[in-house]
């Protein structure tokens, strides 16, 4: 695994605030989306007594959990530092395994899936057909984020950019 700092260009900052906004935007939906069915259950359950307690348990953990998520991307979000000071990373890891997705009516779909060999940020990646033969066991890939949020700017392996879907972070020990 090889690390390198570089400065940010203009459309990598822009990439990074694009993100942003997303994951900003989705967490608002889902704190207003919650707030509301907590609202519209209360008044539902009006007769219930202490039954209306336990039937609203569920979606106050619910809601309570997508303010926490809330709350965190909007005052704890490194964000801030990465478009100020510009700065990012490549890390270059390297395919340790490869697995083919399928396709079946009676099996949900799954898509071609890259795994890396052992590092502190990623264990695999979701891509796309195109990306999957594109790629071999050994082949180095880079990925480019921001310094301190670790926000994805670009992936690229022998200088094709990567098609991902999703990616899975390493579990920490």
């Amino acid at each position: 695994m090889k690390i390198f700092e570089s400065d940010m260009s203009e459309e990598d900052a822009q990439k990074v605030s694009g993100a942003y906004s997303k994951e900003a935007n989705s967490s608002l939906f889902g704190v207003i989306f919650h707030v509301l069915i907590l609202i519209f259950f209360n008044f539902q359950f009006k007769e219930l007594g202490y039954y209306k307690y336990l039937i609203l348990l569920i979606p106050s953990i619910s809601t309570i959990y997508q303010l926490k998520k809330a709350i965190n991307i909007f005052f704890f979000n490194p964000i801030r530092k990465d478009l100020e000071l510009q700065r990012k990373i490549t890390i270059t890891l390297i395919i340790s395994k490869k697995t083919e997705g399928y396709e079946d009516f009676e099996l949900p779909n799954s898509s071609d899936c890259i795994e890396f060999e052992e590092n502190p940020y990623f264990s695999s990646l979701d891509v796309s057909g195109n990306s999957f033969y594109n790629t071999e066991i050994g082949d180095e890939v880079n990925f480019e984020l921001s310094k301190f949020g670790k926000w994805i700017i670009a992936v690229y392996s022998k200088s094709e950019k990567i098609d991902y879907n999703t990616y899975k972070h390493r579990k920490s020990k």
